[in-house]
């Protein structure tokens, strides 16, 4: 797990061979790198997606609302700047840094395996 993702508070790592599909933000890494933060009402088909055109060895996910999606997406990509996200990046909003000091553990440790 990519140390920036330890202290995320419900993280869940995606089997490759799962079936079921949950709504939530994933991370593709690569390397214990975050490469890509995205978003899907249907996270296991949408990273299946993705295995024809990003280079990735792990996902990573945050289950939530239809609702919470593009906040919640918004928040980890400006927190993150993974490099594939260049197009959406920005900095920390005031509404970005609510968002991830509520899913963000501070005190937690750096590597933790889920």
């Amino acid at each position: 797990i990519p140390p920036g993702l330890a202290a995320i508070r419900g993280l869940q790592q995606i089997p490759f061979n799962a079936f079921d599909s949950p709504t939530g933000v994933y991370f593709l890494c690569k390397d214990q790198e975050i490469v890509y933060v995205g978003q899907a009402k249907s996270v296991f088909a949408r990273v299946s997606e993705h295995k024809r055109d990003k280079e990735f060895d792990s996902v990573y996910f945050v289950a939530c609302h239809v609702e919470q999606l593009s906040p919640l997406e918004t928040a980890l990509i400006h927190f993150y700047r993974p490099r594939l996200n260049i197009s959406t990046m920005g900095d920390v909003t005031p509404v970005d840094q609510v968002i991830l000091d509520a899913l963000i553990d501070s005190k937690a440790e750096a590597v933790k395996y889920i």
